[in-house]
């Protein structure tokens, strides 16, 4: 204890009698010394202890063996720290001494949300946890309303586990929902069902690659209960959806945005439990590139895809869910699919508290299910509102126009539907 205030006496007098240096400065004005004492300023709920094993970090090296920028990047692969960050050195009377500043984002809160998609209106609210108990776990619950549907789900994600080698999820979800299943031009209905489903999911990956692949195994549980007067619909279903999940991401923070590349793919097998299907499979992909330019615009190319025949109760929902911008809410469902954008996303002020952002982009995409083939384009534009202290989006407002149907698609979302 004694040891530690002595420390922080000596760090507030080399404050006041001298100027912090980047890592070149320092080398080239003392040598390259050794950092016997690294702290951390602007921390909230993180200890030092677990901020150290998240940057892999530790004292006792010589100044030039940090990787600055490398810390860098995990600051802002974290997501729970704003926008000002700085590393510095200061020099002892034979040693070093390295200060790391950041600020600590609110992670901590429950709101209520809102969100219009073409009509189709979604209430509720949500608590948000994302540096769970200071150790960067998060934990998001959900409880959220529509005319027909209802849906609450608990997830908890943890990418240190294990010496940060190891990566997890988990996740809990209950939802009702009726489904009207349509063309893209919503003038024919081939399919209805009323559902109440329990699903039971998680995932456990290691990291390698310098931690940008993670490979891993993933297992869901999903119990279908159907509500059908008509016979010919379809039955009950209990799934079992072992699978091979693969995530990169080399992407770094810039300003509000991400650069570089990114990518997701999740094939399962799907086996039927109850012996009221045949057993499938079931394959999703998703992959992105983003550029920055001057910190203010962004260039993104995304794709999405996904594989194989499955019946109804399993189809993938396409719109917004997978992505796709331009086609009508929670009425197109598919086997196969596959959805193309290129945005423009750009700063309109950039105060580092408030900064509104406007995008610009076009898609296309095709999708394929029980004999509808379609083809669609369109193109969109959305303003979003993020805060530079919360670590999420908060407010979101979106036009979008499909050449296809020539339908126009109005969006509006405010807390956690910002993104």
């Amino acid at each position: 204890m004694l040891n530690k205030i002595v420390l922080w006496f000596v760090i507030s007098l080399i404050s006041i009698s001298a100027f912090a240096l980047n890592q070149e400065q320092f080398i080239e004005e003392n040598g390259d010394r050794r950092v016997v004492e690294i702290t951390v300023n602007g921390l909230r709920r993180t200890s030092e202890k677990t901020f150290f094993s998240w940057m892999e970090i530790s004292q006792d090296k010589l100044v030039s063996e940090y990787n600055v920028q490398n810390i860098y990047k995990r600051i802002g692969d974290k997501g729970i720290f704003a926008l000002e960050r700085s590393i510095e050195f200061f020099p002892t009377e034979e040693d070093a001494i390295m200060i790391i500043n950041v600020a600590e984002k609110f992670s901590l809160f429950a709101v209520p949300f809102y969100n219009s998609i073409d009509g189709d209106k979604m209430y509720g609210g949500a608590a948000l946890d994302s540096n769970f108990w200071g150790y960067g776990a998060t934990l998001l619950w959900v409880g959220a309303f529509s005319k027909n549907d209802m849906t609450t789900f608990l997830l908890l994600t943890q990418d240190e586990m294990l010496n940060n080698e190891y990566s997890g999820k988990l996740i809990i979800n209950y939802r009702t929902n009726e489904i009207e299943m349509t063309d893209i031009y919503e003038n024919s209905l081939y399919y209805e069902s009323k559902q109440k489903t329990i699903t039971l999911g998680g995932s456990f990956g290691k990291k390698i690659l310098d931690k940008d692949l993670v490979v891993g195994l993933d297992l869901e549980w999903q119990k279908i209960k159907m509500d059908n007067e008509e016979d010919n619909l379809e039955k009950d279903a209990n799934f079992l959806f072992p699978g091979l999940l693969i995530k990169y991401d080399n992407t770094n923070q810039n300003f509000v945005f991400r650069d570089g590349f990114k990518a997701e793919s999740l094939t399962s097998r799907v086996f039927s439990l109850d012996d009221n299907y045949e057993d499938f499979l079931r394959s999703y992909t998703k992959f992105s590139y983003s550029y920055t330019y001057d910190s203010r615009v962004n260039f993104t190319l995304k794709n999405t895809f996904g594989l194989f025949d499955r019946p109804d109760s399993a189809e993938d929902v396409l719109s917004t869910y997978h992505g796709t911008k331009s086609l009508p809410n929670m009425r197109i469902w598919a086997d196969d699919w596959i959805n193309g954008a290129f945005i423009i996303e750009h700063t309109l002020i950039s105060k580092h508290k408030l900064n509104p952002t406007l995008s610009y982009y076009y898609e296309s995409g095709y999708y394929n299910n029980d004999g509808f083939n379609e083809k669609y384009h369109g193109i969109g534009s959305e303003l979003k509102v993020y805060f530079d202290k919360v670590a999420i989006p908060a407010i979101g407002l979106g036009l979008a126009y499909n050449f296809t149907n020539e339908n126009t698609i109005l969006t509006f979302s405010f807390g956690m539907g910002g993104e």
